[in-house]
């Protein structure tokens, strides 16, 4: 997308244009809420490899191999699925998928006979998953942009869901120490839950509206 002129680059006018559409709360708290399971659970992650009997290498190995070609793939079949279904669909599919991905930590977790390849199966869903909602939630944010102003409304977006996750990734150390793995993993999986209920009317910022064609 090509950045307007430099006269008419306006970073907080091609923000505070969103405020005269309807639903701005809606698609601000599913976007806030949307991928904060996925960033939640990120840091613990690791840790839970080695509480598993994993040495850092291996984890290391694993997601630099294995965890990066499943999220590579992932990524191409959501492409694909929001080429075939459209977005709103593929979000919520992938969405659930990814939610599925966290529950399976969790159960893993709770089931340490699941052993190694527990380990591994849950965390292959969870990187393809990832990149799944990946493809289907960057369609999403570019979608509900304005052509004028995508480069200042995507990166506010952005940082909007990742300061989410951030916020909770930041206590899931202490919430871990409460919950255990388990608990936590699955909890990850509840916070982002409420998302599907805002996305039939976040859904709606997609249609084709030219808000910055009528100035």
């Amino acid at each position: 997308v090509a950045l307007p002129p430099s006269q008419e680059r306006r970073p907080l006018r091609a923000l505070a244009s969103w405020a005269a559409r309807p639903g701005l709360a809606a698609v601000l708290v599913f976007v806030l809420l949307y991928r904060i399971g996925d960033r939640a659970m990120a840091p613990m992650i690791p840790f839970f490899w080695v509480d598993r009997g994993f040495s850092l290498s291996e984890y290391g190995l694993y997601n630099s191999a294995l965890g990066a070609g499943a999220t590579v793939l992932g990524a191409f079949v959501g492409g694909a699925v929001v080429s075939r279904q459209g977005i709103p669909s593929s979000l919520w599919w992938t969405g659930a998928f990814a939610l599925a991905s966290n529950l399976l930590y969790a159960a893993v977790a709770l089931w340490p006979e699941s052993g190694r390849l527990g380990v591994y199966s849950a965390g292959v869903v969870e990187s393809f998953t990832s990149g799944a909602v990946g493809a289907a939630f960057v369609s999403y944010l570019m979608r509900i942009c304005e052509k004028r102003h995508a480069a200042v409304q995507y990166a506010a977006l952005t940082g909007l869901y990742a300061l989410a996750g951030s916020l909770l990734a930041g206590a899931s150390g202490w919430i871990t120490e409460a919950t255990g793995f388990a608990g936590y993993f699955a909890l990850t999986a509840a916070f982002a839950a409420p998302a599907f209920a805002l996305l039939s009317r976040a859904s709606t910022w997609m249609q084709p509206v030219e808000a910055d064609d009528v100035d």
